[in-house]
């Protein structure tokens, strides 16, 4: 049965929009949150739906396992890395910061040290710890502001030194959230004790082990919008925080996959945040959290036919690189350019390719000589040259 919005209730029976709205606030598997919405105690109903849907995400995780765990190494890592490419970029899009893959992939190298000309150094090396499955300390007002300084603070400092926090932890001075027509559609909490509060309550359905991570992830990601902690930043903050609890529950891949789902459903994720602040609504952060495990489903739903598709793309041109040359190693290094061409963000440098496949860079070169021209498509970038497949070869 699909969840009514206490709002829409409103407008069509006052006395039944009483009824029920009591029931839910009453009912026993009822989650209470011990702040305000618009004025209204805050609540979450264990919903038919939400319970079907963490019941799919489950089971979606399940077979992005499956699939992740039939590519070879070098597609999973080039996947990975694209992922996670794309979505930093795409976090940065939705708050109207400019920023590129080429950069941003740059920055994933372990050589990069972080310089202070060095833009987004600090929110792609946070964002490369879910890679590596590194815990972060994600428990307190403290922790959050640590994670916010190093996650956005050098990039919104230069963009405007007043948007610096300027509080204990948070901001001190009230802020508003405008549409795009300008006009204010939401006020931050304040003053800073009242932010406090909300984080931490945040924080302690987090670590609340009878409430499903979801769940929690999802109202935490909420109260966040809700109480706008900071000046600016607290859309990426939060999109951060939420993909790292998310990799932590589900197949890491997920905490890369939010930002591109948000992205494409825009609308839909503002209109969670207003149906929930709008004061009909009575404090209910159900739609919400309904609408927020929808996009990790999709989130979840693009990723599997997105790995279906290349793996079945994988294994035909693994057969033809098989009938290109008896040489194996001529085949090996080729299966691996396609691998990075399927999977991968750009071509690979022949110092790149030495790496991964130890063999020397001059016997790399014969290798590719030896090989028909049209078979590569060849880009540059800087002095190098980098590699991928042309497929429409074997075509």
């Amino acid at each position: 049965m699909k969840y009514i919005q206490l709002s829409k209730l409103f407008y069509k029976d006052k006395n039944q929009f009483e009824e029920i709205y009591n029931n839910r606030f009453n009912n026993e598997s009822t989650i209470h949150i011990p702040v305000n919405i618009n004025g209204n105690p805050a609540f979450i109903v264990y919903s038919d739906e939400i319970l079907n849907l963490i019941t799919s995400i489950y089971k979606a995780d399940k077979k992005l396992s499956s699939l992740v765990n039939t590519l070879p190494n070098i597609a999973l890592e080039q996947f990975t890395a694209k992922c996670l490419i794309d979505e930093i970029k795409l976090s940065n899009d939705i708050e109207g910061v400019h920023s590129t893959r080429k950069e941003i992939k740059a920055l994933l190298s372990p050589t990069t040290k972080e310089k202070t000309s060095k833009r987004l150094y600090g929110l792609v090396q946070k964002y490369l710890m879910l890679t590596l499955d590194e815990e972060i300390s994600i428990q307190s007002c403290r922790d959050i502001r640590n994670i916010y300084d190093d996650l956005v603070l050098k990039e919104v400092v230069e963009e405007d030194p007043a948007n610096a926090p300027d509080g204990i932890y948070f901001r001190k001075e009230p802020v508003s959230v405008q549409g795009a027509d300008l006009k204010i559609i939401h006020n931050g909490v304040n003053p800073e004790e009242q932010i406090i509060t909300y984080i931490q309550e945040g924080l302690n359905l987090l670590y609340d082990s009878n409430i499903n991570i979801m769940i929690s992830v999802a109202t935490f990601h909420y109260l966040i919008g809700y109480a706008h902690p900071f000046y600016d930043g607290n859309g990426r903050l939060s999109r951060f925080i939420s993909s790292y609890f998310l990799s932590k529950e589900l197949h890491p891949l997920i905490g890369y996959s939010l930002s591109y789902t948000v992205k494409k459903q825009l609308r839909l994720y503002y209109k969670a945040f207003k149906i929930v602040n709008e004061p009909k609504n009575r404090g209910d952060i159900t739609p919400f959290v309904i609408i927020f495990l929808e996009l990790i489903k999709e989130a979840f739903d693009g990723l599997n036919q997105t790995l279906l598709n290349k793996r079945e793309q994988l294994d035909y041109y693994f057969y033809c690189t098989e009938k290109i040359s008896t040489n194996d190693n001529i085949k090996e290094l080729l299966f691996i350019l396609v691998q990075n061409t399927l999977f991968g963000y750009e071509g690979l440098s022949i110092d790149e390719l030495s790496e991964i496949t130890k063999f020397s860079i001059p016997a790399i070169r014969n290798y590719i000589h030896q090989s028909a021209p049209e078979l590569f498509d060849i880009s540059k970038s800087g002095k190098k040259f980098l590699y991928n497949i042309n497929l429409d070869y074997f075509n």
